[in-house]
C-alpha cells in the first residue's frame, strides 16, 4: 500500500508542475484557454491535497447524525461541534468531539448499561489482559463497554464498501460526547 500512495503522490506532484508550466506558457502566449484549463485541473489537483482539510472545516450537524446513527445512536436534542479532525490518506480517521446536554449522555449511558451485551472492566488490567479492541467482531455487531474511566459503544463492519471501525466515548458527568471513524 505504501508504495502505491508514493506512486499516486509522484504523480500528483508531476500533473501540478505540468499545470503550472501549461500556465505560465498560457499567460506568455496570451492563450485565455489555456490559462483556464491549467487553472482548473490545477485547483482540483490542489484540492485532493487538501480533502482531510475541508472534510474537517465542512462538517455539518446532519453529518454527525448521520455518523451517529450508524451505531444506534440518535440525538434528540440540539447540540455543538466542539471539534473535529481527520487525517490519514487513504485509510482515514476522522476524531469528532460534540457538546450535548448532559441528559443526553445518561440516555447513551442508559442505553449502553442496558444493551445485551454489555461488559463492564473494573480496572485497566483486565482490559489489556482481554485485549478487545483487537476482537471487535467483523460482523456489525455493535459492542457496549464500560472501562475504567469511560464508556463506549463500538463497531467494525463495512461502509460504502470500506472496512470501518467506529468508537463512541462518553463520560459520566460530563456534557461532552467523541466518536471515531477510522477506515482501514
Amino acid at each position: 500500500m505504501g508504495v502505491g500512495l508514493l506512486i499516486v503522490f509522484s504523480l500528483l506532484i508531476v500533473l501540478l508542475f505540468f499545470f503550472f508550466w501549461l500556465f505560465m506558457y498560457s499567460r506568455k502566449r496570451k492563450s485565455k484557454v489555456g490559462i483556464v484549463i491549467s487553472l482548473v485541473a490545477f485547483t482540483c489537483l490542489l484540492s485532493i491535497l487538501f480533502t482531510n482539510n475541508i472534510d474537517e472545516l465542512t462538517i455539518t450537524k446532519e453529518d454527525v447524525k448521520k455518523d451517529l446513527k450508524k451505531i444506534n445512536i440518535g440525538l434528540n436534542s440540539d447540540f455543538e461541534i466542539k471539534n473535529n479532525t481527520v487525517s490519514g490518506m487513504p485509510e482515514r480517521n476522522q476524531i469528532t468531539e460534540i457538546e450535548i446536554p448532559k441528559s443526553e449522555i445518561e440516555k447513551i449511558i442508559t442505553e449502553i448499561k442496558q444493551s445485551k451485551n454489555f461488559k463492564e472492566y473494573k480496572n485497566d488490567f483486565e482490559v489489556y489482559d482481554n485485549d478487545i479492541s483487537l476482537n471487535i467482531p467483523s460482523d456489525g455487531q455493535i459492542l457496549n463497554i464500560k472501562y475504567p474511566k469511560f464508556y463506549s459503544r463500538e463497531l467494525y463492519k463495512e461502509i460504502d464498501n470500506i472496512p470501518t471501525r467506529m468508537f463512541l466515548t462518553v463520560y459520566e458527568g460530563k456534557n461532552i460526547l467523541e466518536y471515531q471513524i477510522m477506515e482501514d
